[in-house]
């Protein structure tokens, strides 16, 4: 289950194409308050949740963290201090291990998509298009399955880059190449063409 806070909504952004690739759970908290709703909603799971915050400590306070722990497992998702980060940290995150079992079957425990090498597509929007943000994570269900990264009209944000950069193919045959896909969202009034560039130039293959 992932939470989000209802006061940084595009925060959210990120788990919209994880929602839409594994359909797991998700709700909004006030930063300093766990909403009724919610509450009911985790009383009325079968077991303990694993509950995985988006935000740093500023916008999900600990208190409240600590009210999401009474029903179950809580850590937080790193690089919450921007959204921007936040996606690029979701991209890369898995956590794996046990979940629920009952009598005859079990469930393991396995989120986030925990990319990290080559071979694999991206969704690339900006958060300040979040509508056409929200409908885009569509293509993480019926699409090339893969996380949504936040972008600027005219930039890359730094960790993203670094990001990119680290899961960039790299060029030994025709025969041995894992090449990375991306969707630009939106038109170019919120990703500019100098953008789209510089995007592309960061999924294509490099030789070694």
């Amino acid at each position: 289950m992932v939470i989000a806070p209802i006061e940084k909504p595009k925060y959210a952004l990120s788990q919209t194409a994880w929602n839409a690739h594994n359909g797991d759970g998700f709700f909004f908290v006030e930063k300093n308050k766990v909403p009724e709703p919610v509450k009911k909603a985790l009383k009325a799971r079968y077991g303990g949740a694993y509950v995985y915050l988006l935000g740093d400590e500023t916008h999900i306070s600990n208190k409240v963290k600590r009210e999401l722990a009474k029903y179950g497992y809580v850590q937080r998702i790193p690089g919450g201090e921007n959204m921007y980060n936040q996606a690029v940290s979701f991209a890369t995150y898995k956590d794996v291990g046990k979940n629920f079992s009952w009598w005859f079957s079990k469930k393991s425990r396995d989120f986030g998509w925990g990319i990290t090498q080559p071979g694999h597509n991206f969704i690339f929007v900006n958060p300040d298009n979040w509508q056409i943000a929200v409908a885009s994570s569509l293509l993480s269900h019926k699409g090339k399955h893969g996380p949504m990264l936040l972008v600027y009209k005219n930039s890359i944000p730094e960790n993203l880059k670094d990001y990119l950069y680290n899961v960039k193919p790299s060029y030994i045959s025709s025969q041995e190449i894992s090449n990375n896909h991306g969707w630009i969202i939106g038109s170019s009034d919120y990703i500019s063409d100098g953008n789209q560039i510089k995007i592309d130039r960061f999924l294509e293959s490099e030789r070694s």
